[in-house]
C-alpha cells in the first residue's frame, strides 16, 4: 500500500489584494474573491476584526473550485481544494488590515487587504519526480506550528478500512483450509461432510469481507492512483473473490454426493453402528419374537429337465404355500423379507439332499 507523505509548501507564497489573482503551484491560478468579518451584517463588508471568512477561488485551464476559510485567533485554518483530480490544502497565515478605528461607524470600509497564505499538495510514492498526487484523505493530521506544515501520522482511513478487511479475509481463508485438510485425513473424529460444511461456510463469510475490501478500493478511484498500484491490487482481489465463489460451489457439489453415496448410520439395539450390506435394502431392528402358527412349507424348487420328478405321488395332497404367511423373520431368506432370491447356500443344501434321496421318495 502506498502512504502518504508529510505535505510541501510550494516554492513561492504569494500575497494578493481582495479581487486579485496570482499563480501557484502546477500553473494553477488562485483568486481571493472576498474577505469580511464573519460577524458583518448582511450585504455589508467589513474589516477583518479577529474573525474573517475568506473565499478562495482556484482554476487551471477549464477546471476551477472554490473554497472559503475561516481565520480565527491563530492563523492556522485550512481546507482543502480538488481541481484536477489532485488535492491542495490552503492554509491561511495571515491577514493584513490597514489602521482599524473602531469608533462609531468608522470600521465599515469598502478598501482591500493584503492576505497571505500557503498553497500545499498531498502526494504519496518516493521521493522522487516521478510520483504522483491522489484524492486521498484522512483525518489522522497534525500541523506543525513552527513551519505551518500538515504531518500525515499514520495511513489515510480508507487504506485503514480496506487492510481490516483484507486480514480478516486472510484469517477466514487459513481456518477453512484447515478444515478441508483434517477432512481429507480423516481423523475419523468428526464427519468428513461436517468439516467441509464448515469450510463452505468460512469461505461464504470471505466473499463477503472482499467484495466489502474491493468495494471500498473502488470508491476511491483505483484508476486515480497509478503509482500506489491500487488497480492491480483490485484486479488481483477480484481474481481472488472469483476463485473462491467457485471453490464455495465445488464444496457444496461435493457435500451433497458424499450424502447420497454415504447415507447416514443406523444403531441396532447394542447401540453399535453397522452400514447397509445391500444399497436401500429396509433395516430390520427390534424383532418380534418367533411364533408358531400355521405355517406351510414352500414346494421344492421345479426342474423342467426331470418331468418326472415335478409330479407329486398319487395319493398325496399337495401342500398350498401360502407367501403372506411366513414367519417373519428377516433372516430366513437371502438378504431379508424384501429380497426374493434363494440363499445360495440353502440351495446347495436343498439339491445336495434331493441327490442323497432314493427315486420316488419324498418327505
Amino acid at each position: 500500500m502506498a502512504t502518504i507523505e508529510k505535505k510541501k509548501p510550494c516554492p513561492n507564497s504569494i500575497c494578493l489584494p481582495q479581487g486579485g489573482t496570482g499563480q501557484v503551484c502546477n500553473g494553477a491560478t488562485l483568486r481571493i474573491n472576498s474577505l469580511q468579518d464573519s460577524r458583518c451584517p448582511v450585504n455589508v463588508q467589513c474589516i477583518w476584526a479577529g474573525q474573517a471568512n475568506v473565499t478562495l477561488l482556484l482554476s487551471k485551464g477549464r477546471a476551477s473550485n472554490t473554497t472559503e476559510l475561516i481565520l480565527g485567533a491563530q492563523p492556522q485554518d485550512q481546507a482543502e481544494v480538488t481541481l484536477d483530480n489532485k488535492v491542495y490544502d490552503v492554509l491561511l497565515q495571515s491577514v493584513e488590515p490597514y489602521p482599524v478605528s473602531f469608533g462609531g461607524l468608522a470600521w465599515i470600509t469598502y478598501t482591500d487587504y493584503n492576505v497571505q497564505f500557503g498553497l500545499w499538495r498531498v502526494c504519496h510514492g518516493a521521493q522522487s519526480a516521478s510520483r504522483t498526487c491522489s484524492t486521498w484523505s484522512s483525518s489522522r493530521n497534525t500541523v506543525d506550528s513552527t513551519t505551518n506544515a500538515i504531518i500525515f501520522a499514520g495511513q489515510p482511513g480508507f487504506i485503514g478500512a480496506a487492510q481490516g478487511l483484507e486480514i480478516t479475509s486472510i484469517i477466514l481463508y487459513l481456518i477453512a483450509g484447515i478444515l478441508i485438510i483434517l477432512g481429507i485425513i480423516d481423523l475419523q473424529k468428526i464427519p468428513i461432510e461436517y468439516m467441509f460444511i464448515g469450510a463452505a461456510a468460512l469461505l461464504f463469510l470471505t466473499i463477503i469481507f472482499l467484495s466489502a475490501a474491493l468495494g471500498v478500493m473502488s470508491v476511491q478511484g483505483r484508476n486515480h492512483h497509478s503509482g500506489a498500484y491500487l488497480d492491480w491490487a483490485w484486479w488481483i482481489g477480484l481474481l481472488g473473490l472469483i476463485i473462491t465463489i467457485i471453490c464455495v460451489i465445488l464444496l457444496i457439489i461435493f457435500i451433497l454426493d458424499v450424502y447420497q453415496k454415504h447415507p447416514p448410520k443406523v444403531q441396532d439395539n447394542n447401540n453399535s453402528n453397522f452400514n447397509n450390506s445391500y444399497p436401500g435394502q429396509q433395516q430390520w431392528n427390534n424383532f418380534s419374537p418367533m411364533t408358531m402358527g400355521q405355517f406351510a412349507t414352500p414346494p421344492p424348487p421345479a426342474y423342467f429337465s426331470y418331468p418326472s420328478y415335478n409330479q407329486w405321488p398319487a395319493g398325496q395332497q399337495v401342500p398350498q404355500f401360502y407367501p403372506n404367511n411366513q414367519v417373519q423373520n428377516p433372516f430366513v431368506g437371502y438378504g431379508g423379507m424384501t429380497d426374493s432370491r434363494l440363499s445360495p447356500f440353502l440351495a446347495a443344501m436343498a439339491r445336495q439332499q434331493l441327490n442323497n434321496m432314493p427315486p420316488g421318495q419324498f418327505y
